[in-house]
């Protein structure tokens, strides 16, 4: 059956009603849902009531089924609610007889219920003699304020020609309500509630006669076809701070309305922008343009006209949108610019963008160390072979890593083609997403590079802090206003003629936003007005299906862009389609995905949803994207209220911190800490993220979470793991003793579970405190119980770092050999098992013990090896040690130009850091060019300075130093001095290399001095050291001294000279030449 409303009530000699369902935007479906009540609200009477309920019951079998109905479940929605009172009816009443007050009573409900009905509102209730309207529910017709005060307006005229007459006094508040069916199983009745309910009924109290008082929303609604009044404000009981109110003074009958998809006006605008558009092509290089506007303003349509001249003149056009929230991994607007300049597709095999990355690197695009890069910029997980590499990055390296590799892609594109690039909706970009643009907008500065970026005023991200970081790139802004009122015709007549009633007026309630047009002209609700986007998206969901509206309200949910199947899934409704909604503009396609029409089309549907019903969807949502994306999982149990949202959120965030995501996984963190977790939760949430700032090299915000930590322990264990991760920050903070007390307790705790993964992880720290203080004993006890421990635990990560760590407790009493059989192991240990970092910890130390070895060319190539892998994963300190193996074996061969080409990055890399020990030993390093240049007063500068830096930690550096002091002494004294201060440290203990190096400085410097009894016994405590485990540098500098003073005493000993001929032999082996200079002298 195929009947039209009016048809149908003519059969049934009901067409007297046409016009009241005509009025109220009646169809035959909603005809079939109406109840009595309803149709009392429209003013239908008592007789026609009944008749057309018994039509309706008869004819049910015949009429087309229902697509919505017109009581719907409980919804959010904006409303205007009108209350009318009749003034002085208590006194009315007491003057006329009962009957005649219920029949005036009859006629003013009459009178008041039609024009209420007339102008598309409806009757929520009659209370004594007041009447409560509701513009906006079940129906919403977009310019709900505007309605309720023409109706307000209506009324006093109606009612002024009463006999009596009648004065009322009215009120008139908007706002966001939940309108449902309330009351209990045996009455239930549709209806709204709200502040704006209580605040309309309170501006109808306070109402003059004759008055129509109106909140400030509402006068904001009204504003452009209205005269108001200021009444100054009112305070309402439960709403806070006191309210603007606005006396309705007269009405005119001007209306207006909304926006369209077409491009128009914007002349001056768009000339600019084609001016910097022809620079680009003009010019070697590029600018930024960068337009700003309210919602819904154009901005899009601009740029699109923008695009369409740069690909006809032949550009690169390339696109990211970022999104408020639901971005799934690899969906970034980095990422998506990325793959299309690197012609990838948005959704492809992870082999399609292998072959890519590969191909960047043969093309020289990129260096094969920034392939890592590259696979993170286009939004896949690294291939096994370069995860290892990736995960022993700090955050700096990815950070920098990923900025280089995005300015090269760039470089490359630009050469083929000049680029039109376009990110839109900057407000929403985060802090990654801005370091990106600005890398971009530098890249400008010399290439042909056009970057167009679109933004809202509010929550602008573009300041003057973003300029500074853009480098000096061409910037222009361009500020979108309203459309002109011609422009606004001409964007109109894509619809209706621009002369049609219905159109004037939308183009006259837009006030030049395109996109309320646009909406209004769709809506085909002629007296619709934009008093917000919420009222109008509200007024196209109204005309949707309830399987449509339940897609929309699922999709919002998702966010601005979402995926079908995850709606199908979250509806349980594997057939449903967007078809109706694409037809709707509402939503779009986007490649397998749906974009909403407007972010705040996808904000007015979010917004409407009830909050039961909101968190049940996110809680699909959450079902939806389990095993899929662990951060969107986490996210939509928090929204929903789920009490297992911080666990989802630690789980996000370890996966996170195990990736080295490390901005990510903070985040998550204190997003679970603020959903009221529970105390086991709020723990490990706590651990994590001080783990996560230890990593983040921040210390100090490391201890404060750790000590919070420690407050919400109860377990031994908890406590275990919180003292060892405070311990772990104190000592790169130097709270050496604070440290040791809390990792001796942690120790405690974790032996009495015989939990072996923490006890690991302490000794193996307790082992590093005691390393600086030259304990040796305790030193290498604690690493050997990490390493045992490690083994009790499986731990592979565990065990190679304990290896290190006996590497380290060895090299600090000297016995370099076995220490180097440690590091080998170690570092073989680490390769094969993908611990990039723990590798490249440990790599240096190779080349420290081939020196001590006397293989000084193995020893090179080591540090060289190592200071590329240092450099490949920003490891800074291992790179300043193999640095500074390179400087001593560059100062043994006597290259000064090459004792600055590797100390100079190694005192910017320990300035980086602060660390003063490192930057002592630098300088003591630089020092022994001036030595070699015969110039040791400037050593002795240089050596000042570093044992000045090195004053806190003498044990580590400061003999080595003191050593060379002895060699740049001006005098006897002097030299005296700083023997015994040396030798003063030594006897206390102090790090192997200090006793190595300062008795060498200590020989050489009695050699000069003729002292050949000084000689014997600096070689002779130097021997004395290294007689558990002689090393072939040390004894060569023991028996090249003991010879150089027995020559010195019998300079005509033969058998002499011949040792010394055998021992040069030996020098020129090990790579020696500086130590091999004494022979030449002794010979002599």
């Amino acid at each position: 059956m195929n009947l039209s409303i009016d048809q149908w009530l003519t059969e049934h000699g009901l067409e007297m009603l046409a016009g009241t369902m005509h009025a109220n935007d009646i169809d035959l479906e909603i005809l079939q849902e109406l109840s009595e009540s309803e149709l009392a609200a429209l003013g239908v009477s008592l007789g026609n009531r009944k008749r057309l309920l018994k039509a309706l019951a008869n004819a049910k079998k015949t009429l087309p089924p229902t697509a919505v109905s017109s009581t719907p479940i409980g919804e959010r929605r904006q409303v205007t609610i009108l209350f009318a009172d009749i003034v002085g009816f208590t006194t009315l009443s007491d003057r006329l007889d009962p009957e005649d007050t219920h029949r005036l009573l009859g006629r003013y409900f009459h009178v008041v219920d039609r024009i209420v009905a007339d102008f598309g509102g409806s009757i929520d209730k009659h209370i004594g003699d007041a009447v409560m309207a509701v513009f906006g529910a079940p129906k919403s017709h977009g310019n709900d304020a505007e309605r309720a005060v023409r109706a307000a307006n209506a009324i006093h005229e109606a009612l002024s020609s009463f006999e009596p007459r009648l004065d009322v006094h009215i009120g008139v508040a908007g706002g966001e309500v939940l309108a449902s069916q309330t009351g209990s199983e045996d009455h239930a009745e549709y209806t709204v509630t709200g502040p704006s309910v209580n605040l309309a009924s309170r501006l109808q109290g306070v109402a003059g006669a004759g008055e129509t008082l109106v909140s400030e929303s509402v006068y904001q609604a009204i504003a452009g076809f209205t005269a108001c009044e200021s009444r100054g404000e009112i305070q309402v009981k439960g709403l806070g701070d006191a309210l603007k109110v606005w006396c309705l003074a007269g009405v005119s009958d001007r209306r207006g309305v909304s926006s369209e998809q077409v491009f128009v006006g914007r002349r001056n605008e768009l000339q600019q922008a084609l001016g910097v558009l022809d620079a680009l092509f003009k010019n070697s290089s590029g600018s930024v343009l960068y337009i700003r506007g309210e919602a819904g303003i154009g901005k899009t349509r601009f740029v699109d006209q923008v695009e369409k001249h740069a690909q006809t003149r032949g550009a690169g056009t390339h696109a990211g949108l970022i999104l408020d929230f639901g971005v799934a991994q690899g969906e970034d607007a980095i990422t998506l610019l990325l793959r299309s300049l690197c012609s990838v597709p948005a959704r492809t095999d992870k082999s399609d963008v292998i072959i890519a990355v590969r191909e960047l690197v043969e093309k020289s695009v990129i260096t094969p160390s920034d392939q890592v890069h590259a696979f993170a910029l286009l939004g896949i997980s690294q291939p096994s072979e370069l995860k290892p590499i990736f995960d022993a990055l700090d955050n700096e390296a990815r950070k920098s890593g990923r900025l280089r590799t995005l300015s090269s892609i760039l470089r490359h594109a630009a050469k083929m083609a000049p680029l039109f690039l376009r990110v839109e909706d900057v407000h929403w970009a985060d802090e990654a997403i801005l370091q990106s643009l600005a890398t971009i907008a530098g890249e400008t500065a010399e290439h042909p590079i056009l970057l167009v970026m679109t933004s809202r005023v509010e929550g602008e991200k573009i300041d003057h802090s973003w300029r500074a970081s853009a480098r000096d790139c061409s910037f222009s802004t361009l500020d979108l206003g309203p459309l002109r009122k011609d422009d606004a015709m001409v964007l109109a007549s894509g619809y209706l003629s621009a002369t049609d009633g219905f159109a004037q007026k939308c183009i006259d309630r837009a006030a030049g936003n395109p996109l309320f047009l646009e909406q209004l002209l769709r809506s085909k609700q002629g007296d619709a007005v934009p008093g917000s986007v919420q009222s109008i998206v509200q007024a196209r969901i109204d005309q949707l299906s309830e399987t449509d509206r339940t897609i929309l309200r699922a999709a919002s949910v998702l966010g601005q862009r979402f995926s079908l199947a995850a709606v199908r899934a979250m509806i349980k409704d594997p057939g449903s389609s967007c078809s109706n909604l694409v037809a709707q503009h509402l939503v779009r396609p986007q490649e397998e995905d749906y974009l909403f029409a407007h972010a705040l089309v996808r904000d007015g549907v979010y917004q409407s949803i009830v909050l039961n019903q909101r968190k049940d969807l996110h809680s699909a949502a959450a079902g939806w994207f389990a095993g899929r994306d662990m951060s969107l999982r986490a996210w939509h149990l928090g929204m929903a209220a789920d009490p297992s949202a911080p666990s989802a959120y630690l789980d996000a965030a370890q996966a996170h911190a195990e990736a080295h995501r490390h901005d990510r996984a903070t985040e998550h963190c204190k997003t679970a800490l603020g959903l009221n977790p529970q105390r086991e939760i709020v723990f490990s949430l706590l651990a994590l993220l001080g783990e996560v700032q230890l990593e983040s090299n921040d210390p100090a915000g490391s201890i404060d979470t750790f000590e919070l930590a420690l407050q919400t322990a109860e377990h031994p264990l908890e406590r275990a793991r919180a003292l060892t991760g405070l311990a772990s920050a104190m000592r790169l903070v130097d709270r050496l003793a604070d440290a040791e007390v809390n990792i001796n307790e942690a120790i405690e705790l974790a032996g009495r579970e015989e939990n072996h993964l923490i006890l690991s992880k302490a000794y193996f720290l307790r082992g590093n405190l005691e390393w600086p203080r030259a304990n040796y004993s305790a030193c290498i006890t604690n690493h050997q119980a990490s390493l045992d421990h490690a083994r009790a635990s499986s731990s592979i990560e565990l065990e190679v770092q304990a290896l290190g760590g006996l590497g380290d407790a060895n090299y600090l009493r000297g016995c370099m050999i076995t220490a180097n059989e440690h590091f080998e192991l170690c570092v073989r240990r680490a390769d094969e098992g993908g611990l990039a970092r723990v590798a490249a910890a440990n790599r240096p130390m190779l080349a420290w013990c081939a020196i001590y070895k006397g293989e000084l060319d193995l020893a090179w190539n080591h540090a060289i090896e190592a200071r590329e892998n240092a450099q490949s994963i920003s490891h800074k300190r291992s790179e300043i040690i193999a640095l500074n193996a390179l400087a001593l074996i560059a100062a043994e061969r006597g290259d000064v130009a090459s004792i600055f080409h590797y100390t100079e990055p190694a005192m910017a890399l320990a300035r980086e850091l602060g660390s003063q020990r490192f930057q002592a030993m630098v300088l003591m390093l630089q020092s022994k060019a001036f030595f070699i240049e015969g110039s040791p007063n400037r050593a002795a500068k240089y050596l000042h300075t570093a044992l000045d830096l090195a004053s806190q930690t003498l044990s580590f550096i400061g003999p080595w130093i003191m050593g060379g002091l002895v060699l740049a002494a001006d005098s006897p004294t002097e030299r005296r001095q700083w023997l015994d201060q040396g030798l003063s440290i030594l006897q206390n203990s102090a790090v192997s290399h200090n006793y190595l190096f300062f008795h060498a400085d200590a020989m050489d410097a009695h050699l000069i001095d003729r002292n050949w009894d000084g000689v014997r016994k600096h070689a002779e405590l130097l021997d004395r050291y290294t007689t558990n485990e002689p090393l072939p540098l040390s004894s060569f500098m023991i028996e090249r001294a003991r010879w150089a003073a027995a020559i010195g005493e019998n300079t005509n000993d033969h058998e002499l000279r011949a040792v010394g001929r055998q021992l040069q032999s030996r020098g020129h082996q090990m790579g020696l030449k500086r130590s091999l200079e004494l022979f030449s002298n002794f010979s002599h």
